[in-house]
């Protein structure tokens, strides 16, 4: 399994989160589009959504989960979604 240590942050975060303590981050961010828009003014979504999906490449944790190794009482670590 592909796994790194949570850093101390990280493993505050998942030890405060409760059902009564989300501990989830909401976001709205409004760009002018200017540049992602065609000769006609319509927005081109599917050249937006690659551009976007390349930047969330670069972010590994993005794409990791917390696990925690079966028997051990060791701090959890991430691991690659499958």
């Amino acid at each position: 399994m592909n796994s790194a240590p949570l850093s101390p942050l990280e493993a505050g975060f998942l030890y405060a989160e409760s059902p009564s303590t989300p501990m989830n981050i909401g976001s709205l961010s409004i760009f002018d589009g200017t540049g992602w828009r065609d000769q006609d003014g319509q927005l081109q979504l599917k050249r937006l959504q690659s551009h976007i999906e390349a930047k969330f490449m670069a972010v590994p944790r993005v794409f990791q989960h917390p696990v925690w190794p079966l028997g051990s009482t060791t701090s959890p670590s991430t691991s690659l979604a499958t």
